[in-house]
């Protein structure tokens, strides 16, 4: 694979205690979800700096930072732009064909378990397929790719309502277009899905979510604030190795 040919976009947030993982705050805090978004998106960008069969792309929903640890040698910056997340992820994917990738996957950046190896094998199997689509436990997909530009698959989608894999596997067999799943996983939105590995790193205990927000260091907030600067909450995301499932359905042209 060409990585000229193949354009990975993250979606993620300017990072601002209080605007993400709402829901998740509301269980341990704005102050430790923002903790967990950023060791999420940290996670992220360990698994795909080093990626050479891809050029990376960072979307950034307000504005692009003066200073981030998302190199510049290693990632292009946007901003996503106005409307809702159906309307950016669009807006996203034309950009992309529109500068000449002939393959365009949008990620999440939520997903703790997430590797390199499993996004090279959606862009592998974008050779063969017209989409790519990695489902969540929880009804969403943490994972969309197209080989050539059909906004029709998210146009108009409501996110967050536990059936946008469903709805866009539909849309895309009304194309009669091919595709492939990835394994399932999930995303973090409550405390109860948070890995053990990630809550020692973000010192989580059991009782968090009853300490004042004040007690925390907020020194350690800027530390981590610094260290990855995005964040995201409209889409989260998943990862595993599990191998890929095929569709009976999925070849109908």
């Amino acid at each position: 694979m060409e990585a000229r040919e193949n354009a990975l976009v993250i979606f993620t947030k300017n990072p601002v205690k209080g605007k993400i993982k709402t829901r998740l705050a509301k269980d341990i805090g704005e102050t430790m979800a923002l903790k967990v978004y950023m060791q999420l998106l940290k996670h992220t960008r360990e698994i795909t700096q080093d990626l050479d069969f891809c050029e990376k792309k960072i979307f950034y929903n307000e504005f692009i930072p003066a200073r981030d640890n998302w190199k510049e040698d290693d990632y292009d910056k946007y901003v996503q732009g106005e409307g809702d997340l159906a309307t950016k992820m669009a807006n996203a994917y034309k950009l992309m064909f529109d500068e000449g990738y002939s393959r365009v996957i949008i990620m999440s950046p939520d997903c703790p378990e997430m590797t390199g190896a499993r996004l090279k094998q959606a862009f592998t199997l974008l050779g063969s397929k017209d989409f790519v689509i990695g489902p969540l436990k929880d009804g969403g997909y943490y994972l969309l790719g197209m080989k050539r530009y059909q906004p029709e698959v998210i146009e108009g989608m409501e996110f967050g309502q536990g059936n946008a894999f469903s709805q866009t596997i539909e849309r895309i067999q009304k194309l009669g277009a091919s595709y492939k799943e990835l394994p399932e996983t999930f995303d973090v939105d409550y405390e109860y899905e948070i890995p053990p590995k990630l809550r020692k790193l973000v010192g989580l205990e059991e009782t968090t979510a009853n300490i004042d927000e004040e007690e925390l260091e907020e020194s350690e907030i800027e530390v981590d604030t610094d260290e990855f600067s995005s964040d995201d909450d409209e889409e989260d995301s998943g990862y595993g190795d599990e191998p890929d499932k095929d569709n009976d359905e999925e070849d109908e042209d």
